[in-house]
């Protein structure tokens, strides 16, 4: 599609929090629309449960990018007003709703928000983007009330809004939406670290150390044995001294992930070092230096996994101990696949090197060509519910 005059576009993003290096979805929607602004679109972003400000906050930063922040202490009436003011201010023709349940109820279960929020139904064309759906797998008597809820917010939304477009970002969570007779198209996720540098690590199956990263959160502890499980058998087999560096975010179950992984492995051949939230410049050359990185969940979820993207677009051979085979990994994942293994072993045999490039530019282009096509006449269909 040929973007000239697509700033025709002003797209207004609405989500929970934008403080920088704090929310990874504010993070996401920060980036994409500074990109959008300097390529497609004016855009301008709306946070309306801050909880990193004191008083409501208006400005437009060093990007260009205009935003409108009000803290989490405020009553819902207020955050609607703040809403519909910021629409006014910016008349946008696309409303762009980042949408993860937790981040507008601190329960998951945003009903009375959107209800409320429907009162802006005609304000613009509504475009929901769902980084979450509703909880899954195994869940307690509390959580199953909690799915039952998150199930009914989002059913109300697509009533509530009407939008004209909706994304999501993976397969699975695709299919939730459509057994809720919602159709969502696939928008993939691009990492919140920009890419500095290029990969330098060349680690083999025959090297003597290896640097691997694993970024983010712990996995669930149900899956704990799944990751010692298999790094101590490479660790068995093999000569090499694994150096496993954290990064991100300290937490009390990714200490204990640590702490489990040292009395599973052979203290010997396995090093792991905490070193906590980085800098954006000194992650992208942390991810440059490492021989692999480590996926915390399993292919069905690798499109929702910001960290995982992040690390692929370093370039990095990404080892995904929750795969139960190669071929999991190929029918539920559709980026970089070459980079993603499901066996340590054949990923330290692969000698393929690979590029770093981020992908927000394409993300964004995609983005906005679906905004054209609305345009255009030729239109998503919009769920009966």
């Amino acid at each position: 599609m040929d973007t000239k005059g697509s700033h025709k576009f002003r797209v207004l993003f609405i989500c929970g929090s934008i403080e920088p290096g704090k929310d990874g979805v504010g993070d996401y929607t920060r980036r994409l629309a500074a990109v959008l602004s300097e390529t497609h679109c004016t855009s301008a972003i709306v946070s309306v449960n801050d909880k990193h400000i004191n008083i409501p906050n208006i400005e437009t930063e060093d990007t260009g990018l205009k935003t409108y922040r009000l803290p989490a202490k405020n009553k819902l009436k207020v955050k609607i007003e703040f809403i519909r003011d910021a629409i006014s201010d910016f008349s946008p023709n696309w409303i762009s709703l980042q949408y993860v349940p937790y981040a507008f109820q601190s329960q998951g279960v945003p009903l009375k928000f959107i209800n409320e929020l429907g009162s802006l139904r005609r304000a613009a064309s509504w475009h929901i983007m769902f980084h979450e759906v509703h909880l899954g797998g195994v869940l307690s008597v509390k959580n199953h009330l909690v799915k039952f809820g998150q199930i009914k917010s989002v059913k109300r939304l697509v009533s509530k809004l009407q939008p004209a477009l909706i994304h999501t970002s993976n397969l699975r969570y695709a299919e939730m939406l459509e057994n809720l007779n919602i159709e969502a198209q696939i928008l993939g996720l691009f990492g919140n670290i920009p890419v500095l540098y290029q990969p330098e690590g060349h680690g083999s199956v025959d090297s003597e150390e290896l640097n691997a990263i694993f970024f983010g959160a712990a996995p669930q502890e149900i899956n704990f044995h799944v990751f010692g499980n298999a790094i101590s058998r490479f660790l068995q087999k093999s000569n090499a001294i694994v150096k496993l560096n954290f990064l991100g975010r300290k937490s009390i179950l990714r200490d204990q992930f640590a702490q489990y992984l040292k009395r599973v492995c052979p203290t010997d051949k396995l090093q792991l070092k905490e070193l906590g939230q980085k800098t954006p410049e000194e992650l992208s050359k942390s991810f440059s230096k490492a021989d692999f990185a480590i996926a915390r969940v399993k292919p069905s979820l690798l499109g929702k996994s910001g960290a995982a993207i992040a690390m692929l677009e370093h370039g990095l051979k990404l080892w995904v101990p929750m795969a139960e085979s190669q071929a999991e990994i190929e029918s539920d994942f559709d980026y970089r696949c070459n980079q993603c293994f499901a066996s340590l072993e054949n990923l330290l045999t692969n000698s393929d090197k690979f590029t770093a490039e981020s992908r927000v530019n394409e993300i964004a282009k995609s983005l906005v060509e679906s905004f054209g096509r609305l345009a255009s006449g030729t239109q998503q269909r919009i769920p009966k519910l």
